[in-house]
């Protein structure tokens, strides 16, 4: 060890060589003034395991949210990756027919982000233990993510 590395150091060193590339989906912008046709998050995703189903395997659902100045939007998708030497490419292959829910204003209404993130994951969290979820495509995944947090919503 040289004079300036300090008694946490390992003395070891990592050297990384080569490159890889991640090339992932993007759904694009929302329409910022869309209406919802559901109440809320339950209704939105019982009607999707009722009314949709992926053609293919799908190995994650992955929420996102859109966040505006006066709202919050959540998205589902199911995608897939596929690796081919060092690039992956991370494919949507499932839009349910209604992929994009905005959040009803008084859902949030008085409420910091943080409080926002935490009540959706707690709604997702709650929806994974009920028979639409029990019984839907959801479950062929090895796991169903939201994305904004990083947090697992359900995993086999």
């Amino acid at each position: 060890m040289d004079e300036n590395s300090n008694a946490a150091d390992s003395g070891k060193w990592i050297t990384v060589h080569g490159e890889f590339t991640v090339e992932e989906d993007d759904l694009g912008p929302t329409n910022l003034y869309m209406e919802s046709h559901f109440d809320s998050i339950d209704a939105w995703l019982t009607d999707m395991c009722k009314n949709d189903q992926p053609q293919n395997h799908i190995a994650k659902f992955t929420f996102g949210i859109y966040e505006y100045l006066d709202g919050y939007t959540l998205s589902l998708t199911g995608v897939n990756s596929y690796e081919k030497g060092t690039h992956t490419r991370i494919k949507i292959e499932f839009l349910p027919t209604h992929y994009f829910f905005r959040i009803p204003a008084n859902y949030h209404e008085h409420m910091e982000r943080e409080e926002v993130l935490k009540k959706i994951k707690a709604d997702l969290d709650n929806f994974t233990k009920s028979n639409s979820f029990k019984s839907s495509f959801f479950t062929g995944a090895e796991l169903v993510r939201f994305e904004v947090t990083g947090e697992i919503i359900w995993a086999k």
